[in-house]
């Protein structure tokens, strides 16, 4: 290797290793300075800023968004029936229901029968048990339903679980 190449490779190392931190150095001082003349001399004052609050959860679901009309079946006896659950708020925390179920696996019809229910939301999984009755047929029970809604991959509302003494039920929220 020539003198000068030697010379070269040791002025780009010393500009690396001393050089630019220096400069780096120089220009935090100048800042420093700088800052320290806007504040009339006095201490250099760093404002802290906080940290961005964290976005909401989209696929978090409120228990607002838990009221309205929900359609859907659910399966007892061994038979598949229409469902239409309207829920609404009842009190802060507290929710209230009917029950609207039909003959058969769609709501062709008259309504077979009703009732209401009151429950809750815990954030994950609602809660509705039966309470009165509004259309009774012979040798039916009331099911209480347990059931964790979720969004949709279109971003729509969901809802399945367990009904008291029958398979369980899937509903999707209208309109959502």
């Amino acid at each position: 290797m020539s003198s000068n190449r030697v010379v070269l490779v040791v002025v780009a190392v010393v500009a690396v290793v001393v050089l630019i931190p220096l400069a780096i150095v120089v220009a935090a001082a100048s800042f420093v300075t700088l800052r320290s003349e806007e504040t009339g001399g006095g201490p250099v004052v760093v404002e802290e800023i906080p940290a961005p609050a964290p976005a909401p959860d989209e696929a978090a679901i409120r228990i607002d968004q838990i009221t309205g009309s929900w359609d859907g079946t659910y399966t007892c006896s061994g038979k598949v029936r229409a469902l239409r659950l309207t829920i609404n708020l009842a009190g802060n925390d507290g929710l209230e229901a009917r029950f609207v179920f039909f003959t058969g696996p769609t709501q062709a019809g008259a309504p077979h029968g009703s009732y209401t229910m009151s429950g809750g939301y815990d954030g994950s999984v609602v809660t509705l048990q039966g309470r009165e009755w509004i259309s009774r047929p012979d040798a039916y029970v009331m099911v209480d339903l347990r059931g964790t809604p979720s969004r949709s991959p279109a971003g729509g509302l969901t809802m399945a679980g367990q009904a008291t003494h029958c398979a369980g039920f899937a509903v999707t929220k209208s309109g959502s």
